[in-house]
C-alpha cells in the first residue's frame, strides 16, 4: 500500500506534470538558511559536533547533501536538518556553507505537507 502511493504520481505516463517539482544538490552558507520549525535544540546541535566534528570557519559541513531547504529570494528555509544546519553555524560560523537538496516547485506549506505525506507513507513517526 505505501510503496503504492509513493510511485502513484508517476504511474499516469505524464512525464510532464511530474518535471514541475524538482530537487537539486547544492552547498549554501549557513548565515543565508532559516529553520521552518519553532525548536532547535542546542543538545542535539552540540552533539553533533561532538560526534562528527565541526565545521571550520568558511568550511563545508560534514555530510551529504540529505537536508531539504527552500529557496526564497536569495535565502534558504530548512525543511529538513534543523540540527545538522545549526551545528554548522555554530561551529563555523556564518561563513559555514551546507550540502542541501533545494526544492523548487513548492511553496513552504506545500513542501511541509508533503514531506509529512511522504514520511507517514514510509511508516516514519511524525513528530511533534
Amino acid at each position: 500500500e505505501r510503496e503504492e502511493w509513493l510511485t502513484k504520481g508517476t504511474r499516469d505516463g505524464e512525464m510532464q506534470d511530474d518535471s514541475a517539482v524538482t530537487m537539486t544538490p547544492r552547498q549554501i552558507p549557513v548565515s543565508k538558511a532559516f529553520p521552518s520549525q519553532k525548536q532547535v535544540y542546542i543538545d542535539k546541535s552540540l552533539w553533533n559536533i561532538l560526534n562528527f566534528s565541526g565545521t571550520k570557519p568558511g568550511g563545508t559541513a560534514f555530510g551529504d547533501a540529505d537536508m531539504i531547504a527552500i529557496q526564497q529570494g536569495d535565502t534558504y528555509t530548512i525543511l529538513d536538518g534543523h540540527h545538522r544546519w545549526s551545528s554548522a553555524y555554530l561551529s563555523g560560523g556564518p561563513s559555514a556553507k551546507i550540502r542541501v537538496q533545494v526544492l523548487q516547485g513548492l511553496d513552504v506549506p506545500q513542501a511541509i505537507a508533503a514531506l509529512r505525506a511522504y514520511g507517514n507513507a514510509r511508516g516514519n513517526a511524525q513528530k511533534g
